[in-house]
């Protein structure tokens, strides 16, 4: 019995002792786990801060390790070799993924089938004759000795009305652009203006720089203070305003912050036209408006942090382009993708989204790449054409997704250009081809891109299959040589022909041969194609094409007229002829032969209308008077309406009694209307207003310093809207709104511009006065009365 007991005592005891024994032998198999590496990541000799690099590994390979789950290095062998390896840049699946972002793409696919169309006429930019080429004679500044200097002239971009056409500014249009003097790198914005129905080099006049050279510098804005350059943008014509929007750019100290910083920036832009000469008279609410959010679009921080230019990183943020969509505005432009939409690094070779094509053309595209010399640059290719909504006051309103994105492909896509056209949305970059990441590219490859939508905001589809628009390889030196493209909405919205301006020579090639305004060209759009058109070259820097021949035709039009009444478009020359539309009054026609009955170009085909036509194409006028509307031309005729001072009306053709366009239908007003629209002007000096234009006619009020008054015709004697009628006022009067400033100097306030004036009193720093006409002497209103103070006002409050 006792050996019984001793052996079943020995099992309890040893039972207990191997479980536990079996047990830590389990625990001591340690668990082994699988990942992938989705950053080329350095394979080091130990974890501590010493660590030295033995070798590294590509992306997507496989590792096994049994280092515990929470290592921050883990433990693994590679091509027989042993090491640690950071935990962050490993995963438990490969990289190969598709994420569209919800944007459309550039893709590789698209770009690679571009070299089989480029030769092709349908894309081809125009031959032009070096020999018809000329600098434009107005492009000149004046030196220190006052010699005047030509300058390159560059990127430009026309004054456009909100729908996007060229505007009309008082029978002018307007073009700013890039220019700088020669073998140097100023870089300012310049504005030109022609005389509209004049087209040659010799008729652009130039009105000099929108900026002085202190109005950046002495801004208080955190991103104007550090410009050194101006860059391209757009600007759109607000009523009788002019609001530009540029590329500020910060380049080289000591004012510069030398790392290419780019912000979007606007500025109201004033100009006065007196006798056919344009003049800039200043700029206000001048600011910066997008430095980039980093999200969705890269900025100047991520640039440094990436290593700047010798990280082989390309910068951009510029090129704002101002449209208008169901009453909101937006500004498009060129960028990089930010940290939420894409952004640039080694994991995007991975994303098929990028590649374009099908699966095929992925594997292969991407072993390509990895053997390609333009590798890195394909890392780093991630430029995209963005969009911001803007509030009325022209800021920042929301930051939206960009509608075209060209990772793996570039980074740069310059001068965003978008606008409708028959219903559709068109969206165009030009791009460099030595800019790509593309072996199939060449480098002296010059494009524009083109991409198709039914909304402002995508998604977008590429024109012609491939998105290519223009081509052009000519030499880097020729004077022929084009870049900067910018398609320019037509006038009549059913024409399918867009000009494309453009610059021709490169900076600094030639002593005598500068950069100048290329010859324009037409582009036929149609649907999801285009087509240049060869033989329709227009003149150097020319904005439209009224009375341009259409290809379907022989017989050149004449010109462009406009209909004043309706009428039906007929096949023939008699009201018994087939009927085939119907234009109205203020329609443009293009006209082959004048007549009784008019030959027309009808939808691409001849046709006639009856000759209601006159070649003064309808404008907006302001009625300085009050008057009837008549059906003729006499007090006599029927009276249908009655139009007020101030008030707009369509004017068909001027005269004595002028053939206006009156709720649809022809009618006639006594001809007392002025193109100039009315607007709130502010009086400088107390005056009298009167009934006539002189001192001696009846006084009627008075007027006094700061007191806003609506101008119907200014002048000496400015004609104004006073409680309802017409009257007078001398024409002490400006556009600027009276404002309140402070003072940053004491200050003696006087009678006139000059220390030798009467003192009158003296304000002190801080105090705040109020502002009529700034200058070097400002203006100011003074105890109820016009005074002077010298210039130190600043409009921050201390």
């Amino acid at each position: 019995m006792k050996k019984w007991l001793k052996i079943v005592l020995a099992i309890c005891i040893c039972l207990p002792l191997s479980c536990i024994a079996f047990q830590s032998t389990g625990q001591a198999k340690a668990k082994t786990h699988s990942y992938y590496v989705v950053k080329t990541s350095n394979l080091y000799d130990s974890t501590t801060s010493s660590k030295k690099s033995i070798t590294t590994i590509p992306v997507n390979t496989k590792l096994s390790t049994t280092s515990p789950v929470s290592s921050q290095m883990v433990n693994v062998t590679y091509n027989g070799k042993t090491g640690y390896v950071s935990k962050e840049n490993l995963a438990d699946h490969a990289v190969d993924y598709t994420n569209t972002y919800g944007v459309s793409h550039i893709t590789r696919y698209d770009i690679s089938r571009i070299p089989s169309q480029q030769d092709s006429l349908q894309f081809k930019v125009p031959k032009f004759d070096a020999q018809k080429i000329s600098n434009i004679p107005s492009a000149k500044k004046q030196s220190d000795e006052e010699n005047p200097i030509d300058l390159d002239v560059w990127d430009s971009w026309p004054l456009q009305n909100q729908d996007g056409t060229v505007a009309d500014y008082h029978g002018y249009h307007i073009v700013f652009a890039l220019a700088g003097q020669p073998k140097t790198l100023e870089t300012f914005i310049y504005v030109f203006y022609q005389k509209i129905g004049e087209t040659s080099i010799e008729s652009w006049k130039n009105a000099g720089r929108v900026f002085g050279v202190q109005d950046s510098i002495n801004s208080n804005d955190p991103y104007l203070s550090h410009q050194t350059e101006e860059w391209s943008g757009s600007a759109v014509k607000l009523g009788d305003e002019i609001r530009l929007f540029y590329t500020d750019y910060s380049g080289a100290g000591p004012v510069g912050t030398g790392d290419s910083n780019q912000v979007l920036t606007t500025a109201k832009v004033h100009v006065s036209l007196d006798d056919g000469q344009l003049k800039i008279a200043g700029t206000d609410d001048h600011k910066s408006v997008f430095p980039g959010d980093g999200k969705f679009y890269q900025n100047v921080s991520q640039f440094h942090d990436e290593g700047l230019w010798n990280s082989g990183d390309n910068f951009t943020l510029r090129d704002p382009h101002y449209v208008e969509d169901n009453g909101h505005k937006y500004l498009v432009f060129e960028g990089n993708t930010g940290t939420e939409d894409g952004y640039q690094g080694e994991l995007s070779l991975y994303n098929k989204a990028y590649y374009g094509g099908d699966d095929t053309f992925f594997k292969t595209e991407q072993h390509h790449i990895f053997l390609s010399p333009k590798k890195k640059l394909a890392t780093l290719a991630n430029g995209a054409l963005g969009i911001i909504e803007l509030n009325d006051d022209f800021s920042l309103k929301k930051v939206l997704p960009p509608l075209v994105t060209a990772n793996l492909v570039t980074d740069e896509i310059e001068r965003a250009n978008v606008f409708k056209l028959n219903g559709k949305w068109y969206l165009f970059t030009d791009t460099r081809g030595g800019k790509m990441a593309l072996d199939s590219i060449s480098s002296d490859m010059i494009y524009m891109l083109g991409y198709v939508s039914d909304n402002l905001t995508g998604p977008y589809k590429p024109l012609n299959q491939t998105g290519l628009v223009l081509s052009q390889n000519e030499n880097w030196f020729s004077r022929t040589w084009t870049y900067s493209y910018f398609n320019l909405l037509p006038s009549d919205p059913t024409d399918k022909n867009v000009v494309v301006t453009s610059y021709m020579t490169n900076r600094s090639i030639s002593d005598t041969d500068h950069s100048t305004f290329a010859p324009s060209f037409l582009l036929t759009i149609d649907g999801d194609k285009t087509q240049v058109r060869q033989n329709d070259i227009l003149e150097q820097g020319q904005l439209t094409n009224d009375g341009s021949d259409d290809e379907s035709t022989t017989q050149p039009v004449l010109y462009t007229g406009y209909m004043t009444k309706i009428h039906a478009v007929r096949t023939g020359q008699s009201d018994k002829t087939k009927k085939i539309g119907e234009v109205k009054p203020g329609d443009p026609v293009q006209v082959l032969v004048p007549g009784k009955w008019t030959k027309i170009l009808y939808k691409g085909q001849t046709a006639y209308v009856y000759g209601d036509i006159t070649k003064q194409k309808p404008y907006t006028g302001y009625m300085t008077k009050i008057h009837a509307v008549r059906t003729g031309q006499s007090d006599k005729t029927k009276k249908i309406g009655e139009v007020k001072p101030g008030e707009a009306v369509r004017v068909l053709v001027p005269g004595k009694w002028t053939k206006i366009l009156y709720h649809g239908k022809t009618a006639y007003v006594y001809g007392d209307i002025t193109k100039q629209k009315p607007y709130a002007g502010y009086m400088t000096k107390i005056h009298a207003v009167r009934t006539g234009q002189s001192d001696k006619t009846k006084k009627i009020g008075e007027v006094k310093p700061g007191e806003a008054v609506r101008v119907l015709v200014p002048g000496k004697w400015t004609k104004i809207l006073y409680h309802g009628k017409t009257a007078y006022v001398y024409g002490d009067i400006t556009k600027q709104k009276p404002y309140t400033g402070y003072m940053t100097k004491i200050h003696a306030v006087r009678t006139g511009q000059s220390d030798k004036t009467k003192k009158i009193g003296e304000v002190k720093p801080g105090e705040a006065v109020r502002v009529l006409i700034p200058g070097k002497w400002t203006k100011i209103l003074y105890h109820g009365k016009t005074a002077y103070v010298y210039h130190d006002i600043s409009r921050t409050k201390p």
